[in-house]
């Protein structure tokens, strides 16, 4: 299992971080968010406090029985990958 900081919309105008544990075998992909690391860079207000400006977030595509899940999580798909 794998420790990661996921980024969760706690409402329209903020963001939660949770600690997540993840199994690398269901990891399907990493990719940057580009979505959510734009927003970050144009507004970091919504965001918890402590994160660094170069802060980025990757999108992590995980298998499950019946599904595909995306999550967001707090770091780049290099440090991410690295994890795995």
């Amino acid at each position: 299992m794998v420790k990661m900081t996921l980024v969760r919309a706690a409402s329209i105008q903020s963001f939660t971080l949770e600690e997540l544990w993840v199994n690398p075998a269901h990891i399907i992909s990493v990719e940057l968010n580009t979505e959510l690391t734009s927003q970050f860079n144009i507004n970091s207000a919504p965001f918890p406090d402590g994160l660094l400006d170069e802060t980025q977030f990757t999108k992590i595509r995980i298998a499950g029985a019946l599904c595909t899940d995306y999550l967001s999580v707090v770091g780049s798909p290099e440090s991410i990958a690295n994890k795995l």
